[in-house]
């Protein structure tokens, strides 16, 4: 077991991690983005709070995250949880967020969003309303799929909608 150094952290780059955390669990986000937050923010407390970490030199996973990919691809639409991936992969949660986030650049939960909004992309380009498309690419509501978008894209959905809309559209002048 890992002994903690410090029984309070001041001024700590973790407080950030710590109060999104609260705000997911008080707010009832989803299980799967506060589960995977939950897991960094202990791997980090551990690592530079604590006096020991195990580190084990462990071959990469690379077919199991390949799977995981690949599931993601394909289920983008349904509720997936960190439980569905680690059973699929035959891995632990922690060492599979650590495995793929190692392995792809992000983790698991953003690689989901980052699929969902590539198709929501395309669905909003074809004219289809912001609310169908929320449900057709697997966010819980369109608010959240409207906060997202926005903050990955620069744009609302409806905003980025009307760019491809206007286009079509014969301009007078």
């Amino acid at each position: 077991m890992p002994h903690f150094t410090q029984t309070v952290l001041y001024r700590s780059d973790l407080t950030t991690s710590l109060r999104e955390l609260h705000l997911m669990i008080s707010e009832e986000k989803t299980d799967f983005k506060k589960e995977e937050l939950f897991l960094f923010l202990i791997e980090q407390l551990l690592r530079e709070y604590s006096d020991k970490i195990r580190v084990h030199s462990v071959n990469e996973p690379a077919n199991q995250i390949k799977a995981v990919c690949d599931y993601l691809e394909s289920n983008y639409t349904k509720t997936i949880t960190l439980d569905d991936l680690s059973s699929l992969a035959g891995l632990s949660k922690y060492h599979l967020l650590r495995s793929f986030t190692r392995e792809e650049g992000i983790s698991p939960y953003c690689y989901l969003e980052t699929i969902r909004i590539s198709n929501a992309k395309k669905l909003l380009e074809q004219g289809i309303p912001p609310i169908e498309v929320a449900s057709l690419t697997g966010f819980s509501d369109q608010s959240h799929f409207s906060n997202f978008f926005k903050k990955l894209i620069g744009l609302m959905p409806k905003q980025y909608m009307r760019v491809f809309l206007d286009d079509t559209v014969p301009q007078i002048l």
